[in-house]
């Protein structure tokens, strides 16, 4: 059974949660290095609805000469957990319906390692947990 390999920028003093990301000292090759190491292992990327919406202007009309992780950012299947996102324009992507932690274990075990990026999740005050 494959494994989520999850993916976070934090800030020194904790900052996790600001839904954009802008860093003022670049992106090092080293930060480069680690993430091509852990994407390279990964067969797809699990996506929420938000994070899925923030990446797909930001990535999908990115070539490799613009970024490296272009290939597989554009070329790898974006399973996307959304009980509303319905038909997503970002080519090789997958609505798998709302969170079902069966669906996930299904996943990992039918595709192998997957790469996440995102996780600060708020829950609607309607919704049971």
């Amino acid at each position: 059974m494959g494994s989520v390999h999850v993916h976070e920028f934090v800030s020194l003093d904790g900052v996790i949660d600001e839904p954009t990301w802008t860093f003022e000292y670049g992106f090092a090759d080293q930060m480069g290095e680690r993430l091509a190491a852990v994407t390279d292992r990964c067969h797809g990327i699990l996506l929420g609805r938000r994070t899925f919406e923030m990446f797909e202007p930001a990535w999908s009309k990115r070539t490799l000469e613009d970024d490296p992780g272009a290939l597989f950012f554009n070329d790898t299947t974006k399973y996307v957990v959304s009980a509303t996102l319905e038909k997503p324009t970002w080519r090789n992507s997958e609505v798998i319906g709302g969170y079902d932690p069966d669906r996930i274990r299904r996943l990992k075990e039918d595709v192998g390692d997957l790469w996440s990026a995102g996780g600060h999740a708020r829950r609607s005050a309607t919704r049971s947990p």
